[in-house]
């Protein structure tokens, strides 16, 4: 008993974080768009916000309903949800929830992209969602949802080259 009460404390504190990471994040596209930058792909970035709030639902309510064991792949999960708040620091500025763009912004090159096309879905939202579902256990979410929210992330990174194709095309 004592061990479950350390993963619902280490669960409520991921899903606070959660909400933490979504503020910042409308504070920056509140900029980037102060600053003429547009939203690209808005039925696609609509889809994504309630695909992963689902995924969180649907992960605490099978967290709450199965009573997650404290566990390794508690350890593994809260591991995997690390490196995603890791990579969201990494990527700083950059990073939004949606895809901004315009052609007053400079187009990213720096080391995470020339390692990675697309660092955000690489090192955030992958190992952050594969984080969550292990840590709460939530077997039927991840095997469920994660496919899914994988593919809205591929239509999403059409989306995202288009934009940024279109927006440096015309420099």
């Amino acid at each position: 008993m004592f061990f479950t009460a350390h993963v619902h404390a280490l669960f409520g504190l991921v899903m606070v974080a959660r909400l933490m990471t979504v503020a910042v994040a409308r504070e920056k596209e509140r900029r980037l768009r102060a600053r003429g930058s547009m939203l690209a792909g808005k039925i696609t970035a609509h889809l994504m916000s309630m695909a992963h709030a689902a995924f969180y639902l649907l992960a605490a309510g099978e967290f709450w309903w199965r009573g997650a064991p404290f566990s390794p792949m508690t350890w593994v999960g809260a591991a995997l949800w690390l490196i995603a708040m890791l990579g969201l620091l990494a990527l700083r500025e950059v990073w939004t929830v949606r895809v901004f763009v315009s052609r007053r912004e400079l187009r990213q090159t720096g080391s995470l992209y020339r390692r990675f096309r697309h660092p955000s879905y690489v090192l955030n939202i992958i190992p952050e969602l594969a984080g969550v579902g292990l840590l709460a256990h939530a077997w039927f979410t991840v095997a469920l949802c994660l496919p899914l929210y994988v593919a809205l992330l591929l239509r999403s990174i059409r989306t995202e080259e288009d934009a940024v194709r279109s927006s440096f095309q015309h420099r």
